[in-house]
């Protein structure tokens, strides 16, 4: 975290010695100890409770996704059955159509070789 080599620290512990001397160095030092532990719980639980939000965020936004698509997937469903339903009705209603597309299809297929496509006539690709 901080960049602090062992020179610093012994001139931070050579100075304290001087001001504070030696009788009340060792309450000094003892304090100093609570201070910091006090201070590294604290960021430690504070980055403990940032994690969980995040984590929670994330949880709820897959949530949120996985309801999404089930609710895509539920209208897709509804889409095929009517869609099925309503080619089923149109089958139903509609034998004539069946059996003219069948005698068409059977008149195209009686050539035995295909006209030639001219230019005009060719399907064009569009992209």
């Amino acid at each position: 975290m901080f960049d602090i080599g062992f020179l610093e620290v012994l001139i931070v512990f050579v100075i304290a010695l001087l001001v504070l001397g030696p009788e009340r160095m060792p309450d000094a030092v003892r304090q100093a100890g609570r201070l910091i532990g006090g201070a590294k719980r604290t960021l430690n639980h504070w980055t403990l409770e940032v994690n969980r939000q995040l984590d929670n965020d994330a949880l709820q936004q897959s949530v949120k996704e996985e309801l999404r698509i089930s609710q895509i997937n539920e209208e897709m469903q509804q889409i095929k059955v009517s869609m099925n339903a309503a080619l089923d009705v149109a089958s139903a209603d509609t034998p004539s159509a069946n059996s003219a597309m069948v005698n068409r299809s059977s008149t195209v297929h009686s050539n035995t070789e295909p006209a030639p496509l001219s230019l005009s006539t060719r399907p064009s690709l569009t992209l």
